[in-house]
């Protein structure tokens, strides 16, 4: 899970950095890419802290 960041972050990179001719160029599909791993990071990090809290906090029997 905490390979999404990492797969982000190196397909963000290219845009962050300068050109030869000072400018950033700003690659569509690598940011699309940057923002689907992000947002699935962030919608598995939910699901993960809920069955946590259902499970391990409430003590809900039965929880799988």
């Amino acid at each position: 899970m905490l390979l999404f960041p990492v797969g982000a972050f190196i397909a963000i990179r290219p845009v962050l950095q300068k050109g030869v001719d000072g400018k950033r160029k700003w690659y569509i599909f690598n940011i699309l890419v940057a923002a689907i791993l992000i947002s699935s990071f962030i919608l598995i990090g939910i699901g993960f802290s809920e069955d946590i809290y259902k499970c391990d906090i409430l003590r809900i029997p039965n929880c799988d």
